[in-house]
């Protein structure tokens, strides 16, 4: 069985351990359900496409511990900037476009804005057309951040520093920001590989838009932790045909998945 080493400190360590100890292993984009050719990404290749965009990261001016929106709706998409986030200290909070209703959205882009203290906003060339008007927000399309020069130094984090900010529903009123630490994070891994007990033979399937903190948790960093394939398909692709779910599931060999309930039903 793969497990983390003791040496981990930070899920940075998670990333880059995987890079050098699972070579086979990686992640899939498949476009739909029998997009058997879909290519492996592999764990390198994903930190080498990180520090890209940790590069243009820098070169807006960002610190250690800034806080970065990520309003990204491809998975490879968001990965990239997610990581490119952890390599350079900063804060990512995965956010959820709320499309279909401007006035709604403008409201709780100028909320988050406020509750991170106005921080710069990742999302893509298209959505980046379609925001809102809501004032003093700074928004940068990922295409822009790509650097032709990838970062060659890291920030080291504490485990006690925040590794990402998760933004409730706002059901109940606004939308708070829950706050999970390197720490939080690694032991979380731990724990539900304890159980799980994921191994580099492992396939993950995971659908869910990343804002919603199981597709960050258990179908991303778990898999990760335990040095396992991951496939990641954009949510359409199940929404629109929910058999497409026991398709992928099927045709890709998938050993570990999550859905919620209201799949299901």
């Amino acid at each position: 069985m793969t497990t983390a080493v003791t040496r981990t400190r930070t899920i940075v360590d998670l990333l880059c351990d995987a890079a050098r100890d699972h070579m086979e292993s990686g992640l899939r984009y498949p476009r739909g359900a029998d997009d058997q050719d879909a290519p492996l990404q592999g764990y390198s290749g994903l930190l080498d496409e990180a520090r890209s965009v940790l590069t243009g990261l820098r070169e807006r001016g960002l610190a250690p511990r800034d806080k970065v929106v990520l309003l990204l709706e491809k998975p490879q998409e968001f990965l990239a900037a997610f990581w490119a986030c952890q390599l350079g200290g900063f804060v990512p909070c995965p956010m959820a476009a709320l499309g279909g209703d401007p006035e709604r959205w403008a409201a709780q882009l100028t909320h988050v804005d406020t509750l991170l203290g106005h921080p710069l906003i990742v999302t893509s060339a298209t959505l980046a057309a379609e925001l809102p008007r809501a004032k003093g927000l700074s928004v940068v399309p990922l295409e822009d951040l790509r650097a032709e020069h990838p970062a060659d130094s890291f920030h080291e984090a504490d485990p006690k520093d925040d590794a990402v900010l998760v933004l409730t529903s706002g059901s109940t009123g606004s939308s708070k920001a829950v706050m999970l630490s390197h720490a939080n994070l690694l032991a979380s891994m731990a724990a539900k590989n304890g159980y799980h007990g994921l191994t580099a033979q492992d396939i993950s399937l995971n659908w869910v838009s990343f804002d919603h903190v199981a597709a960050l948790l258990e179908c991303h960093l778990l898999p990760l932790y335990a040095g396992s394939t991951q496939l990641h398909v954009e949510a359409p692709v199940v929404l629109q045909e929910p058999l497409n779910f026991l398709r992928i599931i099927s045709g890709f060999g998938v050993t570990m998945t999550f859905t919620p309930n209201f799949l299901l039903g």
